[in-house]
């Protein structure tokens, strides 16, 4: 290659990637505060790579034409050439170094503007507990100072649901402490109840049984019915707005919204994965590359709740003018880390399976996925199921640092009276009895959920062994708060002030609609393997009942079945036989809890919302969730 034609190849090369590099920093500059320096410059660099072969096929095409330019000018000016070679050099090496800086300056500018976020504090930070009443009334007022309203003092609320969270897997629960320090230590200041279970296995009725104290069979929203809340629901959002509560909603997972389960906030912002939005990640998903190497919207949750609580926070949604700022705060957080993909961000990966790099046990995560793994049809590989297990735990450590974080916040910023609830709306299940995801099943790993109630009424670091539901929530709030009034037929109890049942007394209820969606998603190209019994068990309608030792489970495919969850806990073997009276029992109990809780109506044609009826972005991020078909 003659020297003309060279140094046009290097020209357009360099010039390919400073335009590269000038698109990652406006992707970067898009992302806001969700970045931290780090991955704002992978974005830059990863732009940079992804458009490396359009250099080198814009240096391929330059060079014959400046090759070309050079013979046309040599015939022109004759033999001899009148440059001056030094010049020429300066001229080239001027042009190179204002090149490097094209694609140096985007990625300063980028870990410059992502400074303004800041990191999560490191694993195993204590919590401290709500500050004292003297330091409270110290502190400038805020937006979520307590109002009193005829002498009484309604508290600041902050529920926090930790979307997909096993039990299992926090330290209070018996799980590894390495993985919950936030959590553990929250717990030792609050009443930590031991065996409460959600009303579904998944997002959209688990929620809405949250919000309105109802059962998934009375809300009707569920896939069974339809997968939104009806608008005449009255939910703990709108009841305390009634009397003048500023609600705000912090959402990672679009469900909610989708689903109309946040109506009555007069603030709903959804924190994003950094990464989201990023015009990278769309190509990098059309080109059929991983493209997730951040969190879930964990860390934009712990910045906003930040700004909230520091005044700063606009409202983005609905007219807040009724609640003035004095106004007690209702806050509620959804965080979205444990939920499939299993993909936390690259530094919270370890531990791994021995021999096992982080891409690899990436790839096999995000591979990972069909009903016919999560039914037990499909066999799994040993090392495809202790990869996915490792990145679940790791996204488990990693959304307890943002728990931390928002905690600390809500203890610097609202008073020693604040109510703090965390839960979570269901489990996961990680291969137990060869059962995968949250679908298709009601075993334990899937309903029994963490939950923690912190108030000062409360005996701090006690825990209760009773039976208690996601139902309860409402109720317990109401309880606190002088003047809120919830719906007729609302059927929590109130945790702080009932009478806690005996051990053993008390039955939960649990209900599985078919997820269709999923089925839709994988009609045809995965089929399901094994006998017609198989292929319809994804499409059962289950309801479980559990008690203290065993759960009654009727499918309204393969009937009933009887577990034995202390020899059993696995629950793939079906005692019924051997426990005919208690069969009877738990059978007995569940159509009476049925005759209790009368069905939703059902909605006609007309009213009826699918995901189908999604805007085209919203259905995308729920498609990367397997949540549509």
């Amino acid at each position: 290659m003659t020297r003309p034609a060279g140094e046009a190849a290097r020209a357009a090369a360099a010039a390919s990637l400073a335009l590269a590099a000038w698109l990652g920093l406006a992707d970067t500059l898009r992302a806001g505060a969700g970045l931290d320096p780090a991955a704002a410059a992978v974005t830059v660099l990863l732009w940079v790579a992804t458009l490396a072969p359009l250099a080198a096929l814009t240096a391929a095409i330059a060079a014959p034409l400046a090759a070309r330019s050079a013979r046309r000018a040599r015939r022109h000016a004759g033999a001899t050439d009148a440059r001056d070679p030094a010049r020429g050099r300066e001229a080239t090496a001027a042009v190179r170094a204002a090149l490097a800086s094209l694609i140096a300056c985007p990625m300063a500018a980028a870990a410059v503007t992502a400074l303004r976020s800041e990191p999560l504090a490191p694993a195993g930070a204590a919590v401290p507990a709500a500050r004292s009443a003297s330091a409270v009334d110290k502190a400038s007022d805020g937006p979520g100072t307590p109002a009193r309203s005829g002498g009484a003092r309604r508290p600041d609320i902050a529920l926090i649901v930790l979307d997909t969270l096993r039990a299992d897997h926090l330290g209070s629960y018996g799980g590894p402490p390495a993985l919950s320090p936030a959590f553990d230590a929250l717990a030792a200041h609050a009443v930590l109840l031991e065996r409460c279970f959600a009303p579904a296995a998944w997002t959209v009725p688990s929620h809405a049984s949250l919000f309105t104290g109802l059962p998934p069979r009375t809300h009707g929203a569920s896939f069974a019915v339809r997968p939104r809340l009806d608008d005449a629901f009255l939910t703990l959002a709108e009841a305390l707005g009634r009397v003048g509560y500023r609600r705000v909603a912090l959402v990672a997972n679009p469900q909610l919204a989708v689903a109309n389960l946040l109506q009555g906030f007069d603030t709903v912002r959804e924190v994003d994965a950094p990464f989201e939005g990023l015009g990278l990640r769309r190509v990098w998903t059309t080109l059929g590359a991983p493209a997730r190497w951040a969190d879930l919207g964990a860390r934009q949750a712990v910045n906003d709740v930040r700004s909230l609580l520091a005044g700063r926070l606009p409202p983005r949604t609905g007219d807040p003018a009724h609640a003035p700022p004095r106004a007690p705060l209702f806050l509620f957080v959804n965080l979205l880390e444990a939920h499939w993909r299993y993909l936390p961000p690259l530094g919270e990966r370890r531990p791994l399976p021995p021999g096992m790099s982080w891409l690899e046990a990436s790839v096999r995560s995000a591979a990972f996925y069909g009903p016919p793994a999560m039914v037990g049809n499909r066999a799994v590989a040993p090392r495809t199921r202790d990869a996915v297990r490792a990145l679940y735990a790791a996204s488990v450590r990693y959304q307890d640092r943002a728990l931390g974080e928002i905690v600390r916040s809500i203890d610097r910023h609202l008073g020693p009276d604040t109510v703090v609830i965390v839960t979570a709306d269901h489990g996961e299940n990680l291969g137990e009895g060869g059962r995968w995801d949250h679908v298709f099943a009601l075993d334990d790993p899937l309903i029994h959920v963490p939950m923690l109630v912190r108030h000062p009424q409360l005996a701090a670091g006690t825990r209760r062994q009773g039976t208690c539901s996601l139902l309860d929530v409402p109720a317990t709030i109401a309880a606190l708060t002088p003047g809120v009034e919830l719906a007729p037929g609302q059927r929590g109890r109130n945790l702080l002030a009932a009478p806690e049942p005996a051990a053993g007394e008390a039955l939960s209820f649990a209900e599985g609609d078919p997820y269709l969606p999923h089925l839709a998603r994988f009609a045809g190209r995965d089929p399901v393997p094994g006998s017609d019994l198989r292929r319809r068990r994804l499409a059962a309608m289950l309801h479980a009942v559990r008690g203290t030792r065993f759960k009654y489970l009727h499918s309204s495919v393969e009937g009933e079945s009887l577990y034995d969850l202390e020899q059993d806990p696995e629950e793939v073997h079906d005692v019924a036989a051997l426990h005919p009276g208690r069969v009877r029992e738990l059978r007995a109990a569940l159509a009476r809890w049925k005759r209790e809780n009368p069905p939703h109506p059902g909605t006609s044609d007309a009213d009826e919302r699918s995901l189908r009826t999604l805007d085209a972005e919203a259905r995308a991020r729920l498609e990367r969730l397997g949540y549509a078909p």
